[in-house]
């Protein structure tokens, strides 16, 4: 239980990319050069998809840190949370160790599971981030459009 906790509990941080120079192309007025309509039209579309994603980042962070950190650093024991995992979430990357020192007795979370509180924590921050996850994966297909139009004009 706490290796699944200490992995879901788990923050990233911020993943969004600097777009400054697609920026400075847009505002700089040089989008006109790009001849294919469809690429300069997704292009000049990027800065508002990097905000969506910035917002949803954003509403993660705010969940995390007004919400859920404050609810466990009352009803949990957090070293002993963090101590749990051994690999970064979603990776066999290994976490360096930490060596975060615990009670020799063991708290058992498994009551947070049957406390309503907790169980809408959860509820909240699953979708907040079902929503990034939604967001990066429409930007991906984008990205991957603008790519393969791009690939297309080197080609000519």
């Amino acid at each position: 239980m706490d290796k699944l906790m200490g992995e879901f509990i788990w923050y990233w941080g911020s993943k969004i990319l600097s777009i400054s120079a697609l920026n400075f192309v847009i505002q700089s007025g040089k989008l006109h050069l790009i001849r294919n309509p469809e690429l300069r039209q997704l292009l000049a579309g990027w800065p508002e998809d990097f905000e969506e994603l910035r917002l949803f980042e954003m509403q993660d962070r705010s969940v995390w840190d007004r919400e859920f950190l404050p609810y466990l650093r009352k009803h949990s024991y957090l070293a002993q949370l963090s101590s749990a995992s051994d690999h970064f979430p979603g990776s066999d990357q290994p976490i360096p160790s930490l060596s975060v020192p615990t009670n020799s007795q063991l708290e058992n979370h498994r009551e947070l599971l049957k406390n309503r509180e907790f169980q809408n924590l959860v509820f909240i921050r699953s979708w907040v981030q079902y929503d990034i996850l939604l967001g990066y994966d429409s930007f991906e297909t984008r990205l991957d459009t603008v790519i393969s139009l791009i690939e297309d004009q080197i080609q000519l």
